[in-house]
């Protein structure tokens, strides 16, 4: 039987040391699977969830960790395009 896990509930603060973490292993990653992992613990943690408070970001912090989302996405799909038309070519 696998081991419960438990649930941590972030204060803002630490929400966004977190996600600022993230972001930045997304951005200086060189392993993808490691790159993969924090864009979905990414998203994961920038979801709006109804009833707890303690998790959520102000508006502009959500926009600004977003943008962070979105370029690391951006710049690790580009990174695949370039090895993947370089293995065919």
């Amino acid at each position: 039987m696998p081991e419960r896990q438990h649930r941590v509930r972030l204060r803002p603060r630490e929400l966004n040391l977190v996600l600022e973490g993230l972001a930045l292993l997304c951005h200086e990653a060189d392993d993808p699977d490691t790159s993969d992992d924090a864009l979905a613990l990414m998203k994961r943690l920038l979801r709006r969830r109804p009833g707890r408070p303690k998790t959520e970001l102000a508006s502009d912090e959500a926009r600004e960790f977003r943008r962070y989302f979105d370029s690391a996405l951006r710049r690790k799909w580009r990174h695949k395009s370039f090895e993947w038309n370089h293995k065919r070519g």
